[in-house]
């Protein structure tokens, strides 16, 4: 049984989730924030998650689910509150039993359940009631106020700015901080745990110090970053706290929670370096901004990012330790597929500098005017390091290819190819070739590599070989086909086909889902085919109310049309057949289709193996299967009978 926690000791069974969720009315909750209007069947309004005049914010009440056509945002009326609200699914489900009157009832949790909850919450706590002493002390504390205080009044913080972000000071006394914990029932290996006390001297580990409180996605404090204002060169200049059970180093950005919206808002984000760089940007008005900290930029962190937006700009100092920062992390970025610019700032100017002399509009202009698109410069920038040296330029070159192999989009890489190509004066197809071999060796390191790198693969020859762009289109993407097999299954996986078979044994025995790329979809047509198994065929709620927000985030999208016939067509008699009305067409054809374009990928795959092949007899037998798979092809696209791919 599924139960999700509430207090320290307690949580809420799936039965009393399930009857909350059963009784919310999603237009009635999205309504108390959303003016609504009727059109069709749905509802619309402007979305509350980005900036729109034209709306497209789309409620479905018979689905129970809201879809945005305009950012994306979508999922059912827990999720709009946790959205809304920033609140955790535990605290949506609460808010929502308030709203319909629904008593929650709570069960207790199993003694390692709660012992394991309340150890995590009470680092939490901790840390919270530490920021508290921090503000506290900068704001009341004649030191704070004398030497922390005057620091970011020097720095021209306001004092809306200063508390948004909840800064700091730690007095600069042994113990200060660890005696008044200790008073208020802290354990001394809790605070040491936390980095908050030293672990030998048992002294404050951030006396004399500016405290930056680093927050989660929920607002909780997780951590700590602490400025020294002496000037002894013997000092390190900031401390942070350790990795912890509730922070790891590696997997959260400073800034994010008060960035979040902003970033949604403005569909890109703003990568800078250290705390004053994010918050001397929030105050002159650029809020969609987080910072790396000053370390390498990891997986976690960029994945982070890319939850809110797929648009990266990093502002960076313009000298060379700002463009060796900026080269760091680089190749985390290009794998993720991120649309990735560069800003290099005047030299001696950082970010926090830069809008403070210049002001929103002169930090604006200068990087509209400015940024560039970071593979091109990392390409310029090398080559004109390594142009006086042949032998350095060797070793540029073959530092390149392996970047440029990591690039995932079959296109973006096509143009960059070209581009490189161009600067080292080399032809497009050496380079291609060297890009394929660096493809390959990294297909041959992961057995676990998926099938869809090597239509990249195939992919970019074509873009590179052959100007037919209906071969392009050929050697790529097929999720269309998986999308169109998972909404089939999703509305009309239970109705009848005239071959006596329901949809979902149709599609069932007819694809082979081991083939869908999407690993998403192939989740999802996993999952429902574990119902259907069971007797059961899961209702839209089901989908909206999974714990995986990917998951829930796909299946709303499949089943959500941004568009609705008139009723007006049936009051002139002319009347359209529904997609309910068609269902067993449309499901005949998405399977057709998908036979089909998995049948052309092979066809590609094998025709691209075969022009690397030099051994005759692998020619042959090669040249045998790729005539097998065009029969397969005409089979299917002829209709003559069914072929199993």
């Amino acid at each position: 049984m599924s139960t999700y926690s509430v207090s320290l000791r307690t949580v809420i069974p799936e039965q009393t989730i399930q009857k909350v969720l059963d009784a919310a009315r999603i237009e009635d909750v999205i309504s108390d924030f959303v003016p609504l209007k009727r059109r069709g069947v749905n509802m619309i309004g402007n979305c509350p998650f980005h900036n729109e005049k034209t709306p497209s914010f789309t409620v479905s009440p018979a689905k129970g689910i809201y879809k945005c056509f305009g950012c994306g945002a979508s999922g059912n009326s827990s999720k709009f509150v946790m959205d809304i609200e920033h609140v955790s699914f535990p605290e949506a489900i609460q808010y929502l039993a308030r709203k319909y009157n629904i008593p929650i009832e709570e069960v207790q949790m199993s003694p390692e359940q709660a012992q394991a909850s309340q150890a995590r919450e009470r680092l939490f706590a901790i840390n919270a009631f530490a920021q508290r002493f921090f503000t506290d002390m900068l704001w009341n504390d004649d030191e704070g106020r004398s030497i922390g205080l005057s620091y970011f009044r020097e720095r021209h913080l306001r004092d809306d700015i200063i508390q948004k972000f909840q800064l700091g000071y730690n007095p600069d006394q042994e113990r200060r901080f660890t005696n008044f914990a200790i008073q208020n029932g802290y354990e001394l290996d809790e605070l040491k745990l936390l980095g908050l006390t030293q672990k030998e001297r048992e002294g404050d580990f951030y006396r004399g110090r500016v405290i930056f409180p680093i927050q989660n996605l929920s607002g909780k404090i997780v951590a700590f970053g602490a400025r020294t204002l002496k000037k002894d060169k013997n000092i390190a200049k900031y401390f942070n706290s350790p990795e912890t059970p509730i922070y790891h180093k590696g997997s959260g950005v400073y800034g994010i929670y008060q960035a979040k919206n902003s970033i949604v808002r403005n569909n890109f984000c703003y990568l800078v370096e250290g705390y004053m760089d994010v918050i001397s940007l929030a105050q002159g008005g650029i809020e969609n901004v987080v910072a790396s900290s000053g370390t390498a930029l990891t997986v976690d962190q960029v994945k982070l990012i890319k939850r809110f937006t797929n648009n990266l700009m990093l502002l960076y100092d313009g000298d060379a330790a700002g463009i060796k920062a900026a080269m760091r992390g680089l190749e985390i970025i290009v794998e993720e597929g991120m649309n990735l610019k560069l800003v290099l700032l005047p030299d001696g100017e950082d970010p926090d500098s830069f809008m403070q002399s210049r002001g929103i509009d002169g930090f604006t202009e200068y990087v509209t005017a400015n940024a560039k698109d970071f593979m091109r410069f990392k390409i310029q920038d090398v080559m004109e390091a390594a142009k006086a040296d042949p032998y350095r330029k060797a070793e540029v070159v073959r530092e390149m290819i392996a970047l440029l192999a990591k690039v995932p989009d079959t296109f973006v890489r096509a143009e960059y190819v070209r581009e490189f190509s161009n600067l080292i004066e080399v032809s497009e197809s050496q380079v291609l070739q060297e890009v394929n071999k660096a493809i390959r060796s990294k297909l041959k390191k992961d057995s676990n590599a998926p099938a869809a790198d090597i239509d990249q693969l195939h992919a970019l020859q074509s873009a590179v070989t052959s100007p037919a762009p209906q071969e392009l289109v050929t050697a790529k993407n097929e999720e269309p086909q998986e999308r169109a097999i998972v909404r089939s299954l999703i509305e009309f996986g239970a109705l009848p086909m005239s071959n006596e078979k329901t949809v979902a044994q149709y599609i069932n025995e007819e694809v082979e889902i081991a083939m869908f790329e999407n690993p998403l979809l192939m989740q999802l047509v996993q999952l429902f085919m574990e119902q259907y198994q069971n007797g059961v065929i899961p209702p839209m709620s089901w989908y909206t109310s999974l714990t995986d927000p990917d998951l829930c985030k796909m299946a709303v999208d499949l089943v959500q049309d941004q568009h609705e016939l008139s009723p007006n067509w049936e009051s002139k008699n002319i009347f359209i057949n529904k997609r309910d009305q068609v269902y067993e067409q449309e499901v005949l054809s998405v399977v057709h289709y998908f036979k089909l374009r998995k049948v052309m990928r092979m066809i590609d795959n094998y025709m691209a193996e075969l022009k690397d092949m030099k051994s005759e007899e692998e020619i042959i037998v090669q040249q045998s299967m790729i005539k097998l798979l065009f029969e397969s092809k005409r089979t299917i696209a002829g209709g003559k009978g069914s072929v199993i791919v």
